[in-house]
């Protein structure tokens, strides 16, 4: 399999031994898809073609790895367990009434207003 991405002057092809070569040395990422981003980037920005696209690809993967998750998992795993504690959390169910009412009290306490903060405690 060849990729060819668009350079400066004409195109750059990169063979599979290339691919498999970045493949061992960027494990966290997937190269072939990276090069297809990097070849619809460089066909949607014609001025910013490059002379030596071997050191544009070397850098792009370079940046790629680094923003990788490194635990091995995918980025779309940690999502997920994110999503999952937040519907665990909203669930729960909501504070009693009598929670709030002293909280309010509370509230009313900071603020000087001893009258109303009664109040509330005696409805808790």
């Amino acid at each position: 399999m060849t990729i060819k991405l668009p350079e400066i002057g004409g195109e750059h092809e990169v063979y599979q031994w290339d691919i498999d070569g970045w493949q061992r040395v960027y494990q966290h990422i997937n190269v072939e898809a990276e090069l297809e981003k990097m070849r619809v980037w460089l066909e949607e920005n014609p001025k910013k073609r490059k002379k030596n696209t071997r050191v544009f690809i070397i850098n792009w993967l370079s940046r790629a790895e680094e923003k990788a998750p490194k635990e091995g998992r995918a980025a779309s795993a940690y999502r997920d367990r994110v999503q999952r504690a937040h519907h665990e959390e909203m669930r729960k169910p909501a504070a009693s009434k009598q929670v709030g009412f002293l909280a309010l009290a509370q509230a009313w306490e900071v603020l000087g207003r001893h009258d109303r903060a009664a109040e509330l405690r005696a409805k808790a």
